[in-house]
């Protein structure tokens, strides 16, 4: 009996057998949903600039008022571009004008995003307006696939639901930042989908391409080999037939392994200490300079306690924002869980272990938490499923719209990592 036959609630048909046509994925879901996403980017920009002048960190917003408006290049980069300029943002610009350096804390990051960035600033972009258009046009790709994927399980009205309760949740804000997250989910979301459609090569390759983007990218060889020995295991063919399909399940692994090998060779940042398992994570798969960037940080499983602890003590803004939408996400979870195939639910249980044992010490223990949590997006696939009546949609998207602008607001104060 399948899973879809066992719980009678769920519409969800494992069998992989969509619904929804050609013209009408064109029509009902992926238009509209970009219709609203191309509405939100334009609101973010306008917000984050109107904000911008309580906290002007950058040299430009310093320099050059907001009015009056000039509309000159120089103002629309003071205007567009710099208030996204905060925290790791900067670090991307220092990888794309200066290249990646030994032990500046530059390595702790990805090649691809900088890298994809850095091609684009070769046309004579500035760096900053580069990343801003890589994850720009990721958000919106990631937003068609992650449409694509809902609707393989649900009717097309449920995975326009989906779309658009995902575009309203409040760490959605990421996808409109110049951060890696929305290129990672737009190759995350494509791995799953190739998957689904037993591309196993093309998977593994958009899931090697994940591990370039973010660490993170190595989990998916869970849902991979999973949904591998899922189908492959019936079929009678021979283990020398499978081998292929099975090589391209260690693909993402390989892409970590990759940047590995290339700081060692390249930047000489590879030095593997076994004396602890801390350790050897540091100097071998993230990298010894990490502390560069956040002077202290470890994975833990004491890190939840910790972070519970702190906020009794010596309560914040960072920490109590990252918490609220840290028991927001374990609820969507919850909610989702008996809707999520088996191989999205190990790969949400690897992002939000990952996530929840990241511990930045005893000042701000959480940093970037919600963030990381955002990766396991398979959580918000059913939820055009699970929030149905047209009221708690409304309620939904209203607190998520104002919860979204606040987040922005503590981002351009500085007073919230992102």
């Amino acid at each position: 009996m399948s899973i879809a036959q066992d719980n009678p609630t769920s519409n969800r048909s494992f069998g992989y057998n969509s619904p929804v046509t050609t013209s009408t994925r064109l029509t009902q879901l992926y238009l509209p949903i970009l219709v609203v996403w191309l509405i939100l980017r334009v609101g973010t920009t306008l917000w984050v600039m109107f904000l911008s002048p309580l906290q002007p960190l950058t040299v430009i917003e310093q320099s050059l008022p907001l009015w009056p408006a000039t509309y000159t290049r120089a103002w629309m980069q003071r205007a567009w571009v710099a208030p996204w300029i905060r925290w790791d943002v900067k670090w991307y610009i220092r990888i794309i004008v200066e290249g990646y350096q030994k032990q500046n804390g530059t390595a702790q990051f990805h090649p691809l995003f900088p890298w994809l960035s850095g091609w684009l600033s070769s046309f004579g972009i500035s760096a900053d307006l580069s990343l801003l258009v890589i994850s720009t046009i990721s958000g919106a790709v990631f937003l068609v696939l992650f449409t694509r994927l809902a609707s393989l399980d649900f009717e097309a009205e449920v995975a326009r639901s989906s779309a658009w309760l995902l575009l309203f949740f409040p760490m959605t804000i990421i996808l409109f930042a110049p951060y890696p997250e929305g290129l990672f989910l737009c190759l995350s979301a494509l791995c799953l989908l190739w998957m689904r459609e037993k591309k196993w090569g093309w998977a593994g390759a958009a899931g090697a391409l994940a591990a370039l983007t973010r660490q993170q990218g190595v989990f998916l060889i869970l849902p991979l080999f999973w949904e591998w020995q899922r189908t492959e295991h019936a079929q009678k063919a021979s283990w020398r037939h499978k081998l292929p399909s099975l090589a391209a399940m260690t693909l993402p692994a390989w892409g970590l392994a990759g940047w590995m090998i290339y700081r060692a060779l390249a930047l000489g940042d590879l030095h593997p200490d076994f004396s602890s398992l801390h350790n050897l994570v540091y100097s071998v798969i993230i990298s010894p300079s990490a502390n560069q960037v956040v002077t202290m940080q470890t994975f833990t499983w004491e890190a939840p306690w910790v972070a519970l602890r702190q906020f009794w003590r010596a309560p914040d803004v960072d920490l109590g924002v990252n918490l609220a939408l840290a028991a927001v996400f374990l609820i969507i979870f919850g909610l989702s869980w008996r809707f999520l195939h088996p191989a999205e639910r190990l790969l949400c249980l690897a992002m939000f272990g990952a996530g929840f044992a990241y511990y930045t010490g005893p000042v701000h223990p959480y940093m970037g938490l919600p963030r990381h949590l955002f990766l396991a997006f398979p959580i918000f696939l059913p939820l055009g499923q699970i929030i149905r009546r047209p009221w708690q949609r409304l309620l939904f998207t209203g607190v998520g719209l104002l919860g979204g602008a606040f987040l922005l607001l503590l981002y351009i104060l500085q007073s919230w990592v992102i």
